[in-house]
């Protein structure tokens, strides 16, 4: 993956689901060290006012929370969707929204529950020791090839909830679903062999 280029997700304030993810993806891929690549997030219509709120950060890991309080939300640009290498969407209207922006992106861009489902298929495809290869770009490639299967699977799944000024079972709920998705992506990245893009075809 290009150094100037990286993982983006995507919400609407910035302060909740696409932060969350951001740091929490941060602290997964720790073990790959200078191999990690960049991951920002960004919003759709930020205030920039708002920082991530106490029921979020109350009930997170310390790390995570720590990460969180110094977190500035940062609206979505035009430039932020076309440098990005994986568009990670909290939901179908977080995704559309970035493709405006830069429909030559579609092939990288998904909720980001649809890629954790293609990393589930990755790990389950006949596999192969590949020191070096590129696991995101052989995730992207899967996520993009069987697009319409996997939507077709999650159907109403495909989008995180906001929990934005709802009560503290909102914000548990959207925990469980992010932690979920980086578990199955960052388990994916940090196997010992990956599947080949081309075998599960």
């Amino acid at each position: 993956m290009p150094t100037d280029q990286g993982i983006l997700f995507v919400c609407t304030g910035n302060i909740c689901r696409s932060a969350y993810a951001q740091y929490r993806l941060r602290l997964a891929l720790q073990p790959l060290g200078d191999q990690r690549p960049r991951i920002l997030s960004r919003g759709t219509h930020v205030n920039a006012e708002l920082r991530p709120p106490q029921e979020l950060t109350g009930i997170v890991p310390l790390d995570t929370a720590l990460e969180l309080s110094r977190h500035v939300p940062r609206q979505l640009g035009d430039r932020d969707v076309q440098d990005a290498s994986v568009i990670l969407a909290a939901s179908e209207e977080h995704l559309a929204d970035a493709l405006r922006r830069a429909p030559v992106q579609m092939k990288r861009a998904f909720t980001l529950t649809e890629f954790a489902r293609a990393a589930n298929l990755a790990g389950a495809g006949p596999r192969l020791a590949a020191p070096g290869a590129d696991r995101w770009e052989t995730l992207r490639q899967v996520a993009a090839a069987h697009r319409s299967g996997i939507r077709a699977e999650l159907r109403e799944d495909l989008n995180i909830a906001d929990p934005y000024g709802r009560d503290a079972a909102s914000y548990q709920t959207m925990i469980a679903a992010v932690d979920r998705c980086i578990d199955d992506i960052a388990g994916f990245l940090l196997a010992d062999s990956i599947s080949t893009a081309s075998s599960l075809d």
